[in-house]
């Protein structure tokens, strides 16, 4: 792509803010959709952390042109530069297209979702929408077919914002703290819930499911926003348990592309701050009764810090150097199956020698993985050493 500007864009003028105070004190950062285990201070700033804080503006000022962050969905990308966004459309007659530019921020940006593919709604259907966060504070642009693009709003969380990205429709922000904030495409309401302190977190159709550091897997389904008739709270249910209360590190669901007329088999892998890797599964039968227990691993010895559950594989990774393991998962007509039951497949570790924040406090690079689609094999990508020039691919079944 050519550089997308000669000049700096105007600056953006301060229209309009929704809910809750600027907070002026950069707290430390996380990245991934692993959240730091809430051990006290000293595990905060401990080695599981990637915490960063923000680099000095002297040396953001002086690399304007260099690309921070790229995310991508369907035939989008957004781009963010140390101050501004742009977003570039993919056509087949012409290729990539220039499509958006954000004014020029107050602020580093710290974090970008996109969501390229909006059905229906409030938004009508062919609007699109990328949102950028810095510290606590979000904003969120609709863009249109034609390129331009509206700010749809400012939004405060009140915590530094640690996740940003839309599940269906819905913006949602996280912090481990224990916050998630939702801008809702329907009712255009952004609403701030209280949580107990969250750990990780993943999404499956429209369900946002939280592991928290009590043990709990929490779910919110974010296309109905429930609303409780009490305080007008979002609705947060507990899911599960873990039956030893450890928080839950690492979560993975996988939802099985057997449906049922009585709704979806659903399997949520999990890791915890002991080491511990559990199954359960939701079955259409049992909607009533929440997912049951149907595997335990026991062979980590640090915490869990990344868990997937694919199609055919069970992969984990553990603090001690990434220390991966794996398992073939065993499926009978898509589903998971006790028959001969997943089997212990490989042991390895990624390690890295690199500094956890590139350039500009950039985490571009510094991510293993695992990538890849969940009905093929995924893979790690590996530094070993610093500045390297070459990277290794590995096999995350095998490694």
């Amino acid at each position: 792509l050519p550089p997308s500007f000669t000049v700096l864009p105007a600056k953006r003028r301060n229209r309009h803010s929704v809910a809750g105070p600027q907070i002026a004190a950069r707290a430390p950062v996380r990245r991934s959709n692993t959240m730091p285990p809430n051990l006290g201070n000293a595990g905060l700033l401990g080695r599981l952390l990637e915490d960063r804080t923000l680099t000095p503006a002297g040396k953001n000022a002086s690399e304007p042109g260099a690309v921070r962050i790229v995310c991508g969905h369907h035939n989008w990308i957004a781009v963010a530069y140390a101050q501004f966004l742009v977003c570039y459309r993919m056509k087949e007659t012409s290729g990539w297209q220039q499509v958006f530019s954000s004014p020029r921020l107050d602020w580093v940006i710290e974090r970008v979702a996109l969501n390229a593919k909006v059905l229906g709604g409030a938004l009508g259907d062919h609007d699109k929408m990328v949102a950028v966060a810095s510290c606590s504070e979000i904003i969120l642009w609709a863009l249109q077919a034609d390129g331009n693009g509206s700010e749809i709003g400012v939004f405060h969380l009140g915590v530094p914002v640690e996740a940003l990205f839309f599940v269906g429709n819905q913006l949602i922000a996280t912090s481990h703290t224990g916050k998630i904030g939702v801008w809702n495409a329907v009712t255009k309401h952004w609403q701030i819930q209280d949580v107990v302190p969250i750990n990780s977190y993943d999404a499956a159709g429209t369900f946002l499911l939280l592991g928290c550091n009590n043990g709990s897997i929490y779910y919110v389904d974010v296309q109905k926003f429930p609303l409780r008739m009490k305080d007008n709270d979002l609705l947060v249910t507990e899911l599960y348990r873990d039956p030893t209360e450890d928080a839950v590190t690492a979560l993975s669901v996988y939802l099985t592309p057997k449906t049922s007329d009585s709704g979806n088999w659903i399997e949520i892998a999990y890791g915890t701050s002991s080491g511990v890797v559990r199954v359960i599964v939701q079955h259409p039968e049992t909607v009533g009764s929440g997912p049951q227990l149907f595997q335990t691993f026991t062979v980590h010895r640090s915490p869990v810090t990344k868990i997937m559950l694919s199609e055919k594989h069970l992969i984990s990774v553990c603090a001690d150097n990434n220390h991966v393991r794996t398992w073939t998962v065993t499926r009978f007509r898509g589903m998971i199956s006790t028959q001969p039951g997943s089997t212990p497949l490989a042991s390895f570790k990624i390690l890295s020698l690199d500094d956890l924040d590139g350039p500009a406090g950039c985490g571009a690079g510094t991510d293993i993985g695992p990538f890849g689609e969940r009905d093929e094999q995924q893979v790690f990508i590996q530094r070993v050493v610093p500045d390297a020039c070459q990277v290794f691919v590995r096999l995350s079944s095998t490694g």
